[in-house]
């Protein structure tokens, strides 16, 4: 790290803030483990059999084509270092992402035009007690990894900047591949190299459009592979995605109410959420041309991590509204939380302070007032944080982190039944489950989804089916899935057995040849 940062001695600070943001890790994680979602367990299956030696294949023996490669696979290269499960190691593992984006973070703030040690001590502690970023890594998601990579892109940009070497374009465009490769969203890397280097307007033109179709070559070439491959298996590019359904005023909306609670808490209000979502979107735009123009800020980290999140944040709410996938939410914003509270802090203190305090002519006041106001701003916010993160673990000590770390999941009776009884497999009909994922993650048995009802070719085919189980679970009922009532319409159904907390059916176009 020292090619890009001071030496260790001198970045000691950051060394201490990445081994709080280490431990914090592991206290959230201590009672149930590493979060674990559906995304998680289809991330956990691909590195199982990736490491099996059967590629890239989900817990149902299918293609993964939803997400990208890269994520399982470095899973799977842990699994053989420390010959042990994906779930048994995730939270030593994350908790080193997350020092390690402490640290480099660190070390990016040192390199800011305008900063000191008070300024990078507030910020560091802001990121280590984030609520935003622990959230990310006290779960099995790729954002642990995604975050990393965009922070060693940013480094690597700001050493171009002083060798404008061939060599540094190349290793530029391995990691925005590898984003790519990582999480899809990762393709944003590729649009702020574009733009990064494009306004680069200290070389020749000739010279900076060689270096940018050098950088785009090999940042999509990778990806590209990853992409041919999904529509070899699949026909599809990255997954069978629906069209948007939401407008792109909401998105905005959500976006705001991301970027508010990253600051002092949830709201729901339209109108404050709409106007909040413009301002963090667009304002950005008019702080970058001015580093355009600035001679000082024309190679500097501000003007990178400005046109990240510039870039990001945009084409997630585009996306959003394009796709659909899930509600914009902190786990799709969060690699722009750091950018934005590095771009936002530096900003405000230093062009943004009030007219009455810079209109003070005494520098010895001016500076008081300045200090008071930025001690009091950050008070206020890690105080927040503080009671965000007390509340958080409060609600995890006892129960575990949100999701199937749960000790519900745990301890479910029907789980239970699924792992001991041989009724599934003294059969060999094809079973389905709203909870797949769920009954996979706890018993190793792989089932079929249940479609939802947005999805209707999937849906009619599964009516169609004959001669099938259903494992169903009470809790957390999704309600875009088709319901039991609706499954009776098209099926006869005998409930084999009932628990506290789900049942197993049997369905048949003829309910005489039901098998108990």
């Amino acid at each position: 790290m020292t090619i890009f940062f001071n030496p260790l001695k001198k970045n000691i600070d950051s060394l201490i803030a990445a081994i709080v943001g280490f431990i914090l890790v592991l206290i959230l994680t201590s009672h149930s483990g590493i979060g674990i979602s559906p995304d998680s367990i289809m991330y956990t299956s691909v590195a199982r059999n990736f490491h099996a030696g059967k590629g890239w294949l989900d817990f149902t023996q299918k293609p993964l084509v939803d997400f990208p490669i890269f994520y399982p696979t470095f899973l799977s290269i842990f699994i053989y270092i420390f010959h042990t499960d994906v779930l048994q190691f995730a939270p030593i593992l994350n908790a080193t992402l997350f020092a390690l984006v402490i640290f480099i973070s660190g070390g990016i703030i040192d390199q800011f035009i305008r900063t000191s040690k008070w300024y990078k001590w507030a910020l560091l502690s802001i990121i280590a007690f984030s609520p935003s970023l622990l959230e990310i890594y006290t779960m099995l998601w790729s954002e642990t990894l995604f975050i990393l990579l965009t922070l060693l892109f940013f480094i690597t940009i700001k050493k171009y900047y002083t060798t404008q070497h061939y060599l540094t374009i190349i290793l530029l465009g391995l990691i925005a591949a590898t984003a790519t490769i990582t999480r899809y969203a990762g393709i944003t890397l590729l649009a702020t190299g574009v733009l990064v280097l494009a306004t680069n307007f200290s070389l020749h033109w000739y010279k900076r459009g060689m270096h940018i179709a050098l950088f785009v070559a090999i940042s999509f070439f990778i990806p590209y592979a990853n992409i041919v491959r999904n529509v070899f298996l699949t026909g599809n590019l990255a997954g069978n995605r629906l069209k948007g359904n939401m407008g792109i005023d909401m998105n905005i909306s959500y976006f705001g109410s991301v970027v508010f609670n990253w600051f002092s808490g949830s709201t729901t209000q339209y109108i404050l959420t709409i106007i909040v979502g413009i301002i963090i979107l667009f304002g950005p735009i008019i702080v970058y041309l001015k580093q355009i123009e600035s001679k000082k800020y024309a190679l500097s980290y501000e003007k990178i991590l400005t046109a990240f999140f510039l870039v990001y944040s945009n084409f997630i709410v585009i996306s959003s509204t394009l796709s659909r996938y899930e509600t914009i939410n902190n786990r799709l914003l969060s690699p722009a939380y750091i950018p934005f509270i590095l771009v936002f802090s530096h900003t405000i203190p230093y062009y943004r302070i009030p007219y009455w305090v810079k209109r003070e002519k005494n520098r010895k006041i001016n500076t008081i007032i300045h200090a008071a106001i930025m001690l009091v701003l950050f008070i206020g916010f890690q105080y927040y944080q503080y009671k965000t993160n007390a509340e958080t673990y409060n609600n995890i000590k006892d129960d575990g982190i949100p999701g199937y770390a749960e000790d519900v999941w745990k301890n479910s009776p029907i789980v239970h039944f699924i792992k001991t009884d041989t009724l599934l497999n003294k059969h060999h009909q094809k079973t389905y489950s709203n909870q797949n994922y769920a009954v996979y993650l706890f018993t190793g048995y792989a089932t079929e989804t249940i479609p939802e009802k947005v999805r209707t070719e999937q849906v009619e085919k599964f009516y169609s089916d004959n001669d099938y189980y259903i494992i169903w679970f009470f809790t957390d009922e999704n309600p875009d899935l088709p319901t039991i009532d609706d499954i009776k319409k098209h099926a006869q159904i005998k409930q084999i057995k009932r628990f506290e907390d789900g049942a197993i059916y049997y369905c048949n176009y003829n309910i005489t040849t039901i098998k108990p």
